[in-house]
C-alpha cells in the first residue's frame, strides 16, 4: 500500500513536472494580452518602490558585461546565378533586373580580411564614445562592441526606464529601451516589474510611427528571440507584411519618399525571414535601390550628399544578410565598404557625419555597430548566444520559477517517501522482534 502511494506520488509529481509549464505558459499569455488590452495607454505598472529600484539598478550595473556575437556569418541558400554587376568602371554595365541580387551568396573573389588597423580603429572609436556624452543608444552600442560601460550612466538610463513605468509615447524610444536591456544583459520581460516586450508587441498605432519604427519593433523581437502572445497586436507575421507593403516602387522603403537610413534598416530587419519569397523578392529590390544610389567614392547619396550615417546602416544590413562588405557589387574604385567608412574617422578617433567635420557621438556609434557587424560579420543586433536571464539581477522569469517549485516539490516528495519506507521497515522490523521474543517465552 505504501508503496503504491509512494508510486503514485512520483507519477503527480512528474504530472506536474512535464504538464505545468505548458499551461503555466499559456495562461501567463492570455494573461499578457487581457492585461495589454485592459491598457489602451501601454502600461504596466512597477512592482517595486523608488529605493529599491535604485539600490537593484546600481547592483545590476557594477556587474554590467556583454559578449560579443560569436564570429559566424549568416548564409542564404543560393538561387539561379545571373550577371555581376562590374564595379571596376565608373559606369554601370547592364545587369539583369534584380540587378546582380537573384541568391544572397558572397561576390566577393578577393575576400575580406579584418586587420590590425580595423581593430584599432574600433578601440579608438569606442575610447572616444565612452569619453563623450551619451545618447539613447549607448547601452546598446557598448553591449554589442563588448566594451565596458559608465556604471553611473548605466544606472542612470535604466532609472529613466523605471521611471517611464511602461509608458510610451513613441514606439521607437520603447525599442530602444528594449535593446538597451538587451545588449545590459537585463530582461525587457521582466524589468522591475515591467514587461516592455508586452508593451510593444499590444502598442497601438505601431504602423503610423513608420517603417523605420516597425523594422526596430521587428529586431527587438528578434534580438533575444523573444516568444510573444498569439494574440498581439503587432506579431512578427504583421510587421513583416506592414514593411512589404510599404516599400516604394523604385525598391527603397521610407514614409514619405526613399530614404537610405529606412531601406538598409528594413533589410536588416528582414534579414531573419529571406526564406519566405515575398521577403527575398523585396530584399533584393532594396538591394538594387541601394546600389543605384552609391556613387564611385562608396558612399551612399541622400538628396546628392554623402552622410557617413547611411554608410554605416548599409554596411549593418549587408553583413546581416551575409554579403560581404568588399562585394563587387558595392566595392569602388579598389576599395571596400569598411575603407570608405575608415574615411570619415577623426583624428580623436570619433566619427564625422561629414568628410572632415566634427566627431558626433550618433555617427561614431553606428560607425562601432557597423565595424563590428563588418568584424564578425552579423547582424548586431541579434544574441549569438540567446540569454535564459538565469543570473540577472533582476530575477527569473516566472517560468524558471515554476520550474524550481516543481523540482522542490519533486525532492521533497522523494525524500518523504524514502523516509517513511524507512519508518515502516523499521516498525516492522520491530514487530517481529517482538514476536519473536513472545514466543521464546511461550516456549519456556
Amino acid at each position: 500500500m505504501i508503496k503504491r502511494c509512494l508510486a503514485c506520488c512520483l507519477v503527480f509529481a512528474l504530472f506536474f513536472c512535464f504538464v505545468t509549464p505548458v499551461f503555466a505558459e499559456t495562461e501567463s499569455s492570455e494573461s499578457s494580452s487581457s492585461m495589454a488590452s485592459s491598457q489602451p495607454e501601454s502600461t504596466i505598472e512597477s512592482s517595486s518602490s523608488s529605493e529599491q529600484t535604485s539600490s537593484s539598478l546600481e547592483s545590476s550595473s557594477s556587474q554590467l558585461s556583454s559578449t560579443v556575437a560569436s564570429s559566424s556569418q549568416q548564409s542564404f541558400q543560393n538561387s539561379t546565378t545571373t550577371s555581376i554587376l562590374d564595379r571596376s568602371s565608373s559606369q554601370k554595365e547592364p545587369v539583369s533586373n534584380s540587378g546582380g541580387f537573384d541568391g544572397f551568396e558572397n561576390q566577393d573573389e578577393a575576400g575580406f580580411h579584418w586587420d590590425d588597423q580595423m581593430t584599432a580603429a574600433l578601440n579608438r572609436a569606442s575610447t572616444w564614445l565612452g569619453l563623450n556624452e551619451k545618447d539613447e543608444t549607448y547601452l546598446i552600442v557598448t553591449g554589442v562592441c563588448g566594451t565596458t560601460t559608465d556604471v553611473a550612466t548605466a544606472t542612470k538610463m535604466k532609472q529613466k526606464i523605471v521611471e517611464r513605468n511602461g509608458e510610451y509615447h513613441q514606439a521607437f524610444l520603447l525599442e530602444q529601451d528594449i535593446l538597451s536591456l538587451v545588449f545590459s544583459g537585463l530582461n525587457p520581460k521582466d524589468f522591475q516589474g515591467l514587461d516592455l516586450i508586452q508593451v510593444l508587441y499590444q502598442y497601438p498605432d505601431l504602423p503610423t510611427e513608420g517603417v523605420y519604427s516597425m523594422a526596430f519593433a521587428l529586431i527587438a523581437y528578434d534580438s533575444n528571440d523573444y516568444s510573444l502572445s498569439r494574440n498581439a497586436r503587432n506579431s512578427r507575421k504583421r510587421l513583416v507584411n506592414w514593411l512589404l507593403e510599404s516599400q516604394n516602387e523604385d525598391g527603397s522603403f521610407g514614409m514619405p519618399g526613399s530614404e537610405i537610413r529606412d531601406t538598409a534598416t528594413v533589410l536588416t530587419a528582414l534579414s531573419n525571414y529571406v526564406d519566405q519569397k515575398e521577403v527575398s523578392d523585396a530584399v533584393r529590390k532594396g538591394l538594387v535601390y541601394l546600389q543605384d544610389t552609391q556613387n564611385k567614392d562608396g558612399d551612399f547619396l541622400q538628396d546628392g550628399i554623402a552622410y557617413s550615417d547611411n554608410l554605416s546602416y548599409v554596411m549593418i544590413a549587408l553583413n546581416s544578410l551575409g554579403i560581404s562588405v568588399n562585394d563587387s557589387r558595392f566595392a569602388q574604385n579598389h576599395q571596400n565598404l569598411m575603407d570608405r567608412l575608415l574615411a570619415y574617422q577623426g583624428s580623436d578617433g570619433g566619427f564625422s557625419v561629414q568628410i572632415g567635420e566634427e566627431s558626433t557621438v550618433r555617427s561614431t556609434g553606428q560607425a562601432i555597430l557597423a565595424m563590428v557587424a563588418t568584424q564578425h560579420q552579423i547582424n548586431p543586433y541579434i544574441q549569438q548566444n540567446n540569454l535564459n536571464y538565469q543570473s540577472s539581477s533582476e530575477g527569473q522569469s516566472d517560468g524558471m520559477s515554476i520550474q524550481w517549485i516543481i523540482a522542490v516539490v519533486i525532492a521533497v516528495l522523494m525524500i518523504v517517501g524514502i523516509v517513511v519506507v524507512i519508518y515502516n521497515r523499521k516498525k516492522k522490523l520491530r514487530k517481529l522482534q517482538q514476536l519473536e521474543t513472545e514466543k521464546e517465552e511461550t516456549k519456556k
